[in-house]
């Protein structure tokens, strides 16, 4: 009986149905407390509002145009830009199957595509409006053309999986280099013609998006500016430093597949390498699994790359295909050990002592829901939100669930040194625009320093003539709010 269901034709459809159905039921429980995420859901929310061509940025732009685009039906940011990355990673499962199935083995492509869809970093970073799933999808979608067309010399689908990829490269940097690959991979299996239609589509972006930034800048590499401040600020500390930019990547894609499908990707990566008969195209992609590792590597030893497994997919999306060279039938044997690998790649998510890799996320200080929900019961969309610097996931996830626009919302930056005369003037110029809103101080920072409070009146000392009525409406060690109205 589960060998018809699983040879069903519409196994695919039903996999992907019931991911995104699992997913919606859990999306109430997920609490997005990643900085990016929100400060991309902010940025998407002021692109809806004045919808322009980004002509230069730190981050590609495809991700905010397609938010925008989804906000300006359904206007709820909390839901709508999460709901689109959970259909995403959904659709992503069919290509990804037909990939798997063409270069490897039809009954492994069941396997594998399983594992992807509960993969926990994957399912995780599927509730954030993260540009990793959209990524991925074009990633995977680029792949699967690029099997099919080069096999077939398509021509047609040549120049679509390069315009897969170019649309890829419009939501994260990543796909500039593996186009690089995936080009130098065609010309590798002389493919010549081919390799050149797919060079030519999948640099649209790349060479459009350097060339305005060089326009309105002067510097086509204006985008790639952080990773050198990155650089100089995210210095080695100590050998602990060091070890921990050296495994975290391999550690967080072992996560990512868990400890049995990890063993049986490099098994067969190697057995692959070791057979010297005419090697098919799926060699190729164990050379851009292992080209893209050297390069999260590198970047990592630079610090120009954050110690966040969300990038992993990438790794994931190269390597687990190569799962399916043992999972080949439905014998009871293979059924059981996958069986095994889905307990222990899910389990294992709540085991290990690193943040991230749990599939639905929560927050860590459980106090912030109870913040959160204060703040939000007591702002309307005629107030505005100061608040202090509370850690990267309190601050962002606050900022997130206060229920007003993010035009209303000031967020201190993440140190004291960076709080200076500039700060106060752009909280200054945001308070003058309303008479009430919310105050949240960190006890002890330079921000609550600045304020003066009798009895029932606030005064700032960068803003002596304006005198507030205030009410304290939440304090523990750490955190005040303060809730002001103009006397």
């Amino acid at each position: 009986m589960l060998r018809k269901i699983i040879n069903n034709k519409t196994y695919l459809f039903w996999l992907a149905l019931l991911l995104i159905i699992v997913k919606l039921a859990l999306l109430p429980f997920a609490q997005v407390n990643d900085a990016d995420a929100v400060s991309r859901t902010f940025l998407a929310v002021a692109w809806k509002e004045n919808p322009v061509w980004i002509i230069s940025n730190v981050w590609a732009p495809f991700y905010f145009y397609m938010n925008g685009f989804f906000l300006s039906f359904v206007d709820s940011y909390l839901y709508t830009i999460p709901v689109v990355n959970i259909f995403f990673s959904a659709f992503m499962l069919i290509p990804f199957y037909y990939f798997v199935k063409r270069e490897f083995n039809s009954k492994g492509a069941i396997y594998t595509t399983f594992f992807l869809a509960i993969s926990p970093v994957l399912f995780r970073i599927s509730f954030m409006a993260l540009s990793e799933i959209p990524y991925l999808f074009f990633l995977v979608l680029t792949l699967n053309l690029i099997s099919k067309g080069s096999r077939q010399n398509s021509k047609i689908l040549i120049t679509l999986a390069g315009l897969s990829i170019t649309i890829a490269s419009g939501f994260r940097y990543e796909s500039w280099i593996i186009t690089f690959f995936l080009f130098a991979a065609l010309l590798l299996k002389r493919k010549w013609k081919e390799g050149l239609l797919f060079g030519m589509v999948a640099s649209v972006f790349p060479v459009l998006w350097l060339f305005t930034c060089w326009h309105t800048t002067g510097d086509p590499l204006i985008s790639f500016k952080w990773a050198k401040e990155a650089y100089v600020n995210n210095g080695f500390s100590g050998m602990e430093s060091l070890l921990r930019r050296f495994w975290f990547f391999p550690f967080s894609w072992y996560i990512a597949l868990g400890p049995v499908v990890t063993f049986l990707v490099l098994k067969y990566i190697f057995r692959d390498f070791r057979n010297k008969q005419d090697r098919a195209l799926s060699v190729d992609w164990s050379l851009i699994f292992w080209a893209m590792l050297m390069v999260f590597e590198y970047n990592c030893f630079k610090g120009a790359l954050l110690l966040q497994h969300r990038f992993t997919g990438t790794l994931v999306l190269f390597s687990l295909p190569f799962a399916a060279n043992y999972f080949n039938d439905f014998s009871f044997r293979k059924i059981r050990l996958a069986a095994i690998s889905i307990v222990l790649v899910v389990g294992l998510s709540f085991v290990y002592n690193t943040d991230g890799i749990k599939p639905v996320p929560r927050l860590r200080d459980r106090s912030v829901q109870n913040i959160s929900d204060i703040v939000h019961g007591n702002l309307t969309s005629t107030s505005c939100l100061i608040t202090d610097f509370a850690g990267w996931d309190n601050t962002y996830f606050i900022a997130l669930n206060c229920g007003i626009n993010p035009k209303q919302i000031v967020m201190l930056p993440d140190n004291d040194s960076k709080v200076d005369s500039s700060s106060y003037a752009i909280i200054h110029a945001t308070m003058a625009k309303f008479d009430k809103g919310l105050i949240i101080f960190r006890n002890g920072s330079k921000f609550s320093k600045e304020a003066v409070i009798e009895k029932d009146h606030l005064i700032f000392r960068f803003s002596i003539d304006d005198t507030l009525k205030t009410e304290k409406i939440y304090s523990d060690e750490k955190l005040a709010v303060m809730k002001w109205r103009r006397r």
